[in-house]
C-alpha cells in the first residue's frame, strides 16, 4: 500500500507539477543562455532532464559544461523558488553559487537577480570572492566581519 501510495504521488507530480516548473525554468535558461538553450524538458523514458538548444539539437546534462550545468540548476532553484511564492514571500539564499561562471554569465545572472528582486522576491547572496563585489551594484552588498 505504502508502495502504491508513494508511485501514485511521484506519478502526480511528474504529471502536474514538474511540466509546469520546467516551464518556469526555461524562461529563466534563455536569458542566463544567452537564448542559446531554450527549453527544459523531462524524458519520462529514464527520468531525467534534457535541455534543448536552439538549433533543436537535445543534450543531457552530461553532455553540457560544468557552467551551463549550473545555469540550468539556478534556473530550476528561481522556478523551485518562486512556485512557493504563492503561499507566502520567503527569501531566497545562495552561497557562492556562480563560482564556475565566467564573467558574461556572471552579469546575465546578476541581470536575472534584479529582476527578480523587483517582483519582492528578496534575495541573499553569500560570497567570499571580491569580485562579486564589484560586480553588484552600490547599496546592494553588506559586508560582514568576522573578529
Amino acid at each position: 500500500l505504502v508502495r502504491s501510495v508513494i508511485r501514485e504521488k511521484l506519478n502526480e507530480h511528474k504529471e502536474t507539477r514538474l511540466p509546469a516548473l520546467l516551464q518556469t525554468a526555461s524562461r529563466f535558461i534563455q536569458p542566463l543562455t544567452n537564448d542559446r538553450y531554450e527549453v527544459i524538458l523531462f524524458s519520462a523514458e529514464d527520468d531525467r532532464l534534457i535541455v534543448k538548444r536552439r538549433d533543436g539539437r537535445l543534450f543531457r546534462p552530461e553532455e553540457l559544461s560544468q557552467a551551463t550545468c549550473e545555469q540550468i540548476y539556478l534556473s530550476i532553484r528561481f522556478a523551485l523558488a518562486l512556485s512557493h511564492q504563492q503561499d507566502c514571500q520567503l527569501p531566497f539564499m545562495m552561497d557562492d553559487s556562480f563560482v564556475h561562471f565566467d564573467h558574461v554569465r556572471l552579469d546575465r545572472v546578476l541581470e536575472l537577480m534584479n529582476e527578480l528582486t523587483r517582483f519582492e522576491t528578496q534575495l541573499f547572496y553569500f560570497t567570499c570572492h571580491h569580485y562579486m563585489k564589484q560586480a553588484a551594484e552600490d547599496g546592494q552588498i553588506t559586508s560582514l566581519a568576522v573578529e
